[in-house]
């Protein structure tokens, strides 16, 4: 059983030059919804190094804006 507050971060390890020239590493966060995995955020890095750090900086700003949600919410 997942907790609904479950996220994962997917790097694809493999350059897709096709998709992206550039920045050809791809990378996504994954978050627990409705009995799947859904697609929360995604991006394109340099490097699979700098897909992680990317994920991670995307996924601290998710989790910010969530709890600014969360401290606005009055009870």
């Amino acid at each position: 059983m997942h907790n609904p507050d479950e996220y994962k971060i997917e790097v694809i390890m493999n350059p897709h030059t096709w998709d992206n020239p550039t920045e050809s590493y791809f990378w996504c966060i994954l978050g627990w919804c409705n009995d799947t995995w859904c697609n929360s955020g995604c991006g394109w890095s340099i490097s699979p190094e700098q897909a992680w750090k990317d994920a991670n900086k995307y996924f601290n700003r998710m989790n910010l804006r969530k709890q600014k949600e969360n401290d606005n919410v009055k009870i």
